[in-house]
């Protein structure tokens, strides 16, 4: 697992024994960050790694044509947001069995082009390591100066 920042310094760590034991060597780079501080690039390296280490399934892209079905596909594509928590199911053609996957979208890109739309959700799956996510301003996840917050 690699993490760098743009004009900084790369950090590389691994898990000798999962190399070893289980999945022999693989790689992945994270893409740069505008991180300030080599020790952070580090300590980033090191989450991405106890995050992503273990097989699993993953989403890392899911693209809607909302343009198909506008009443119920419109207000999925216009109300999430970076942050938000979804739940994907889909049945892989040829697989048969259906496949959910928990993930919080990290990215959203709209396509355009005459009578076209498409929308772009790019996600990661939900940290295992966190418990529940404190959402401000939620009648149930959390209340704005009601509830701890820290970092």
């Amino acid at each position: 697992m690699s993490a760098g920042r743009h004009d900084g310094v790369t950090v590389t760590v691994k898990d000798q024994r999962l190399i070893e034991e289980k999945y022999g060597e693989r790689a992945w780079a994270a893409p740069g960050s505008e991180d300030q501080k080599d020790s952070t690039v580090r300590d980033r390296a090191l989450w991405l790694l106890a995050r992503y280490k273990e097989q699993g399934t993953r989403l890392a892209a899911m693209r809607i044509t909302p343009r198909r079905d506008p009443s119920n596909l419109w207000p999925q594509v216009l109300g999430l947001t970076i942050g938000d928590r979804i739940t994907v199911m889909r049945t892989p053609l040829g697989v048969g069995n259906e496949t959910t996957v928990d993930v919080i979208i990290e990215g959203i890109e709209h396509a355009f082009s005459t009578n076209t739309w498409q929308t772009t959700f790019i996600g990661s799956p939900v940290d295992p390591n966190v418990g529940n996510y404190l959402i401000l301003d939620d009648a149930v996840e959390g209340l704005l100066d009601q509830q701890l917050l820290a970092y």
